[in-house]
């Protein structure tokens, strides 16, 4: 879990450190008060729904929500094409990649799973001859 906070001046509480003079090393005790990150936080009110229907490759979306969300497309790579794969961006810099290479008329089961902060766009290209066999998003419910 991520935590923030600040410290808290000698002046508005408790503050005891002291500097060893040989080792240089301070010691004692800070007043600090602590909050749980937000984003952290988001993962309890989220859940994972599998929303294939609903999405399509080559698509811009956009994280509408007050958190970050996770996406992972899970994509049947088919016989590699030379140099080619299978790519997620997220702000148009592209995060995730899916390629295979198992002989002609082979395929592997790849997922992409990127992070996508709020505002934040998102899409998945395919390279010829792949496609999302599921894609799948943690976003709140």
């Amino acid at each position: 879990m991520a935590f923030s906070g600040r410290f808290v001046a000698e002046n508005e509480g408790m503050n005891a450190i002291t500097q060893d003079p040989v080792t240089k090393l301070g010691t004692g005790f800070v007043k600090y008060n602590v909050n749980e990150d937000h984003d952290e936080m988001s993962i309890r009110n989220t859940t994972w729904q599998n929303v294939t229907p609903t999405r399509a490759a080559n698509t811009l979306y956009t994280n509408n929500t007050e958190y970050s969300i996770w996406v992972t497309v899970t994509v049947h790579a088919s016989h590699a094409i030379s140099g080619a794969r299978s790519i997620m961006y997220v702000n148009d810099v592209a995060i995730g990649y899916a390629a295979t290479d198992v002989g002609p008329g082979g395929y592997g089961v790849i997922p992409i799973t990127v992070c996508v902060a709020p505002g934040e766009t998102y899409r998945f290209v395919p390279r010829s001859g792949d496609y999302v066999e599921c894609w799948a998003e943690r976003r709140p419910e």
